[in-house]
């Protein structure tokens, strides 16, 4: 009549680097939240976040860079997109009047300088930009 139920306190979630599957533990005053991880304890020691600021000064106002990694790996970005969005959502918080650029991944080059020199003359505001990676 009554069927058997199987109480896990926990998750299955498979690693979105290296395709493993890891378990997130629970305690029982998170038994009901929600807890998002994308990436195993392995790859998220492999491939460390190391949030850089560089700072610009272009036409009277600041651009702001945040990266998330000092070096370009070959992995699935999307992996730390918990991450990314903490700080996106932290800039946009303090600065909601400035103009909040959200990409993958920046190529400083005389084009970029010039595109952003063009969006400081018309906006008049600091420009914050996020990506995960920076090339020069």
């Amino acid at each position: 009549m009554f069927s058997k139920v199987n109480i896990e306190v926990g998750d299955n979630v498979k690693c979105f680097i290296c395709d493993e599957i890891f378990f997130i533990e629970r305690r029982f005053h998170e038994l009901f939240s929600f807890k998002k991880l994308l990436i195993c304890d392995k790859c998220y020691k492999k491939y460390p976040l190391k949030i850089n600021v560089s700072v610009i000064p272009l036409n009277g106002v600041n651009v702001y860079f945040y990266s998330l990694f000092d070096k370009f790996f070959y992995i699935n970005f999307n992996a730390f997109a918990v991450e990314y969005s903490m700080v996106f959502k932290s800039i946009r918080n303090n600065h909601k009047d400035n103009l909040i650029l959200a990409l993958d991944y920046i190529i400083i080059n005389d084009f970029f300088i010039k595109m952003l020199s063009y969006f400081s003359l018309i906006e008049k505001k600091d420009i914050y930009i996020i990506c995960y990676y920076i090339k020069n």
